[in-house]
């Protein structure tokens, strides 16, 4: 990993996918600077609350082969971040889509009092779990049940979870893929 002249700051490196275990890996990623310059959103405004951001994406080898994804959270409190990457089995870019949107969801359980900003490449996903698409397709359903379930939980806990659609070129630029 290169450093910067300046300290603390680390640029951003890109992601290895194919390892075989379900968290693969974990590496600090980048500052605050570099990954909100990396895409075209700006600073969370200051509040009481904790502030994470993560960035999520999914996908297949082959589409029904084996089924990867893969997210950043950047803690904007700290400036630290971190790369997961997770490896689901036999599925379609759609099923690592929701599985990966659904890992980050579960993980956020032990937080309170936060405002979380997720961003996805995927609109089929983000206008499904937002409402804005209906959802025909049983599989997705349950999908979307479930991480409107995990949603409502961390609401009890005070937490704010925001989904938005993000263009492809902006995940490949932070998760490397």
């Amino acid at each position: 990993m290169e450093t910067s002249s300046e300290p603390h700051k680390r640029t951003i490196p890109p992601a290895r996918l194919g390892k075989r275990d379900c968290e693969v890996g974990e590496e600090e990623t980048g500052t605050v600077e570099q990954l909100n310059q990396a895409t075209s959103v700006g600073i969370i405004a200051s509040t009481t609350q904790k502030k994470y951001r993560i960035w999520l994406d999914g996908g297949s080898k082959g589409n029904g082969d084996e089924a990867y994804g893969s997210y950043c959270f950047l803690n904007l409190d700290n400036g630290r971040s971190t790369i997961k990457r997770l490896e689901f089995g036999k599925g379609t870019n759609n099923d690592a889509e929701w599985k990966t949107l659904i890992t980050v969801l579960d993980k956020l359980q032990v937080a309170y009092d936060a405002k979380v900003e997720l961003f996805m490449d995927s609109k089929l996903v983000v206008n499904q779990y937002n409402g804005k698409w209906k959802l025909k397709n049983d599989r997705m359903r349950k999908y979307c049940n479930e991480a409107w379930m995990l949603r409502d939980l961390l609401e009890k806990r005070n937490q704010r979870i925001y989904l938005q659609w993000i263009p492809r070129k902006d995940i490949e630029l932070i998760l490397g893929h």
